[in-house]
């Protein structure tokens, strides 16, 4: 039995049960806030179920109206659990990896179906934990209602991604065991960003490599004097130094302590001044539309979630604005040196995609969508000087994250593993090596916010 079908055997007895309590005390059927928000529950529940599914009609969004009573809504919750459990039980794994578009997103949002299935149950133990609340009982519970139990007009959810992005109000608890699944994937996550950042505090020394590609992508997405820029994943700071070089307002955002501490002091010699935010690129701490442009130099390409990380960097980008970053082809050399590593290492959690699918121009256009307009695509390289392939491996296992984490742990469990590693690493480098220079060839994205 696969995480999925466990999770969505829980939320059938989840949603028993609740049914169970609501029947026991009449008085709750009848008030409007406890109907809405089950309305809302079972109806995400079938939206889900019907853009996993073959589409075969236009999804209809039903009202409390369409359902003679009480009774009727029920049923309707339990056919949508049926179908969904038949679903997982027909759905092959390669069906599950398949790239959907969630269509009542704005922009649409494009997600694995494994990642729109376990969406849809997630967000239902959401509700189902919000309406808890600080409640003893269910009697205590029905006599407080749910506008007491952290959901109001104004943080109405919108179904799905968006109350996983940026949830206003988590449930400080919940008894139902279904809540253990929504832990343990968002600490899968949380565990995977924390091994980023432990990786990436390293990178500090390859920021000589990096500056005049700075240059290149601040070029290319035409910032200019007085405008307000974002720099996600600012890592040293060269992105976001070289846009306030020009009289832009620069804040800038990154994951990695020891990295913001080496921009703060890189700012400071400048004379730049820029504001800078230790932070998540999956969860930007700013307005919307607070800036002219966002940029990314080889950064949010490694969040976890690309759909997330995107609706994120859009968010914050005023209509009309412009969006540009920097990536690696996958048949460049780091594209290549990055599929061999990926050989040697455990998968990442389910649904986290290759890096390295953001330097792909078909892959961009499809997750920009049409959220963009104007897309523009530039290449480059970034030139590394070194005298032998063995050396510039030597300088990437110390800097460079994901070779960080590689190095250390076939060190310690199979030294002879390490050694095959290094041996094909060094001769996929060999063709790109030329006067005692690396060539790794990258690609720039730029495009303008509808």
């Amino acid at each position: 039995m696969t995480y999925l079908d466990e999770l969505y055997a829980h939320q059938e007895w989840a949603d028993a049960e609740h049914w169970r309590a609501f029947e026991a005390y009449p008085a709750a059927l009848e008030d409007t806030a406890i109907r809405e928000r089950l309305l809302h529950i079972h109806i995400v529940q079938h939206a889900f179920l019907w853009v996993t599914g073959p589409r075969t009609a236009q999804f209809a969004f039903k009202k409390m109206e369409d359902f003679a009573s009480m009774g009727e809504l029920k049923k309707y919750a339990r056919e949508g659990l049926a179908d969904m459990n038949a679903l997982l039980k027909t759905t092959s794994a390669e069906r599950m990896e398949e790239i959907i578009e969630v269509p009542w997103f704005k922009p649409p949002a494009k997600i694995s179906v494994r990642q729109a299935l376990t969406q849809a149950a997630m967000h239902s133990h959401w509700h189902c934990g919000q309406m808890r609340r600080g409640c003893g009982s269910w009697v205590v519970y029905l006599r407080r209602r749910i506008s007491l139990c952290g959901f109001t007009k104004e943080n109405r959810c919108r179904s799905g991604v968006e109350c996983l992005a940026r949830p206003s109000r988590r449930p400080a608890r919940s008894s139902f065991k279904t809540f253990h699944f929504e832990r343990e994937i968002m600490d899968t996550f949380a565990q995977f960003k924390q091994a980023q950042k432990e990786g990436w505090k390293f990178f500090a020394p390859l920021e000589w490599l990096t500056t005049p590609a700075a240059a290149q992508l601040v070029r290319f997405a035409g910032v200019g004097t007085g405008m307000r820029v974002l720099d996600v994943g600012c890592g040293t700071g060269v992105v976001a130094i070289t846009a306030a070089s020009l009289g832009a307002q620069v804040k800038a955002i990154d994951l990695t302590p020891q990295l913001l501490e080496r921009a703060r002091e890189n700012g400071v010699v400048a004379e730049m001044k820029i504001e800078w935010h230790e932070g998540d690129a999956e969860e930007l701490p700013f307005a919307d539309g607070e800036f002219d442009v966002v940029l990314s130099q080889f950064a949010h390409i490694f969040a976890p979630r690309p759909e997330i990380a995107l609706k994120e960097m859009l968010r914050v980008l005023r209509p009309q604005g412009t969006i540009a970053f920097a990536s690696w082809p996958p048949e460049s050399l780091v594209g290549r040196t990055a599929a061999i590593r990926a050989r040697y290492v455990a998968p990442p959690p389910p649904g986290v995609p290759s890096p390295d699918l953001w330097g792909d121009p078909r892959v961009v256009r499809e997750r920009l969508g049409n959220a963009v307009t104007d897309i523009a695509f530039d290449r480059n390289a970034v030139l590394f000087p070194a005298l032998s392939p063995q050396q510039y491996r030597l300088t990437i296992e110390r800097t460079a994250g994901p070779m960080v984490k590689l190095i250390a742990e076939l060190a310690a469990s199979d030294p002879a593993r390490l050694q095959a590693f290094r041996a094909e690493f060094d001769a996929a480098v060999a063709p790109y090596i030329r006067d005692n220079v690396v060539r790794q060839d990258y690609l720039m994205t730029r495009a303008r916010k509808v």
